[in-house]
């Protein structure tokens, strides 16, 4: 599809006739191929319709840390809000500035946006908004003392066994995560008794260049959600 702001325009217009508004709060933009360099004349074009009210906040949704540089650099400062990414983390600021954020998956489990991505948003002042900070649930009370699942039964849902596999495979084994719900627990319980949950969010929120955590609503379907003073 050729890239243009006719095309780009043709797409915003579709998305708020959808969502019956005449405005975009935030739009995350996100692209499949690198090597398709034409992300940046998407993006140059998003900023256009900015300015014509079309969209109030632009970020950017799982983009690496180079092209996370690069894009910041080439739009210059201020332009990117939020880059929301695995872990999670995402880049967000909802104000009247230009977009700042940036999406991306960040956990305890998963530390990724500390080899780089960190640097990159002290460096444009920009935040990460994360996602998958409690691993589709399995960062919670409910997995202390459980068992190893079986990836594939019936008790998991597909999220939870994305990151059970990648606990299994890329980070440790069943016990050691259970020694880490336990070290959780142990925390939580010094602060109140609060939840494990509230921990592992309170680990990632402390991270300054971590704007906000999205938790999707399956991670806490059994779990009580407590402030994270």
């Amino acid at each position: 599809m050729e890239v243009s702001l006719a095309t780009v325009q043709a797409a915003i217009e579709e998305r708020c006739s959808r969502m019956q508004t005449h405005r975009i709060e935030l739009l995350q933009f996100f692209w499949q191929d690198y090597e398709d360099r034409n992300y940046l004349t998407a993006l140059q074009c998003l900023f256009q319709l900015r300015s014509m009210g079309k969209v109030r906040n632009i970020g950017l949704c799982d983009f690496d840390t180079r092209r996370t540089d690069e894009i910041c650099t080439v739009l210059g400062a201020g332009r990117i809000v939020a880059n929301a990414v695995q872990v999670a983390a995402v880049l967000i600021q909802l104000s009247n500035a230009p977009a700042n954020s940036h999406i991306y998956q960040f956990s305890i489990i998963d530390v990724r946006p500390l080899h780089g991505m960190n640097h990159v948003c002290e460096r444009h002042d920009i935040k990460v908004l994360a996602y998958g900070t409690l691993c589709g649930g399995l960062l919670t009370d409910r997995w202390l003392g459980r068992p190893e699942p079986e990836l594939y039964s019936s008790g998991l849902n597909p999220s939870q066994r994305k990151y059970l596999d990648v606990i299994l495979k890329a980070w440790g084994n069943w016990d050691l995560f259970q020694a880490l719900l336990r070290t959780l627990r142990d925390i939580a319980d010094r602060h109140d008794r609060v939840s494990i949950a509230n921990v592992a969010v309170r680990w990632v929120l402390e991270h300054a260049f971590v704007g906000a955590v999205i938790i999707g609503k399956p991670a806490f379907a059994s779990t009580p959600v407590q402030s994270g003073r």
